[in-house]
């Protein structure tokens, strides 16, 4: 969007020059031109005060360097990031160069934004003034602070993310894509091992609306959801335990795979702490599961929080 203003004659502008060092180079799509005519393009001809403006001052020419004048309306965020395209047509070069501000209003009204001038060819092209219109209230000092003070009054402090530990027996490996929601995947591809560990806080249970009152509760309720699929199933009774104030919970799975006419052992392990209801599951063929079940057995009594 192009602002077109007409120049106020009777307002005085305090300005002194800064020379800009031109930064990273960006390529754009080539748009071809002969006039020598820098544009101004904002993205709207009113702000808020309490917003940052990008401006962004074009040519469609090769720029040496460039200069802005530092007005006393307004206070520059950011560096100048620059861009610039190149395309050949005719066998001439063509260019477009664009150099991109932010800027901050100091005071309201209708103010002009800030000149530049390129150095094109040696030969200095100069930007015509546009204006923006600035809205709105700026707060005092004292105002600001009383502000945030009442603000901070009606926050709360949250921790986000949960951390907890689990001991891994060296011949399993991290991997990922088992379970797009597990904390931890795990695997052993030489005994066709596999599993991950999933968690659930008590608060984010709450917030969901659900609930349940105990560790074999929740228990249940995933090995329900977990062989409403599985035809010929073997589930064997949960098995409890508690230690150091942790509870625990185990549930043994075997059945026949049609898919891969394997028979196949799934160990269901459930940890509830404090704050969290946790899964351990793994899976391996049925022929091991009296080889490895003692170390599934260990992994799932070594988590804590």
């Amino acid at each position: 969007m192009f602002l077109i203003i007409h120049l106020n004659k009777h307002k005085i502008y305090r300005m002194k020059f800064y020379k800009v060092i031109t930064l990273s180079f960006l390529f754009l799509q080539f748009l071809h031109s002969t006039a020598q005519e820098i544009k101004t393009i904002v993205d709207k001809s009113q702000y808020n005060i309490t917003d940052k403006i990008e401006v962004t001052y074009q040519i469609e020419k090769s720029v040496e360097s460039i200069e802005i004048m530092d007005q006393i309306d307004f206070k520059l965020i950011t560096k100048p990031s620059q861009s610039i395209s190149q395309s050949y047509r005719d066998g001439k070069s063509t260019y477009l160069t664009s150099y991109s501000f932010i800027l901050e209003a100091l005071n309201p009204g209708k103010i002009d934004l800030p000149q530049v001038t390129m150095y094109v060819d040696d030969k200095p092209v100069r930007s015509q003034k546009r204006y923006v219109e600035i809205v709105g209230t700026l707060l005092t000092e004292e105002q600001v602070a009383d502000k945030i003070k009442a603000g901070n009054s009606s926050y709360k402090e949250y921790e986000a993310g949960h951390a907890f530990e689990i001991s891994l027996p060296k011949f399993l490996e991290r991997t990922k894509g088992i379970n797009d929601y597990a904390a931890i995947e795990y695997i052993n591809n030489a005994n066709d091992i596999f599993g991950y560990t999933v968690y659930d806080t008590k608060e984010n249970i709450k917030l969901e609306g659900r609930n349940y009152a105990s560790l074999e509760a929740y228990h249940g309720n995933t090995i329900k959801g977990f062989v409403k699929d599985i035809p010929k199933k073997i589930v064997s009774q949960p098995q409890s335990h508690k230690s150091e104030g942790i509870n625990f919970t185990e549930t043994d799975i075997t059945f026949h795979d049609k898919e891969t006419n394997k028979d196949l052992y799934y160990f269901i392990g459930s940890v509830e702490t404090k704050t969290t209801f946790y899964s351990v599951v793994f899976r391996t063929l049925g022929k091991n599961k009296n080889k490895f079940k003692g170390e599934f057995l260990k992994i799932l009594y070594s988590l804590k929080d």
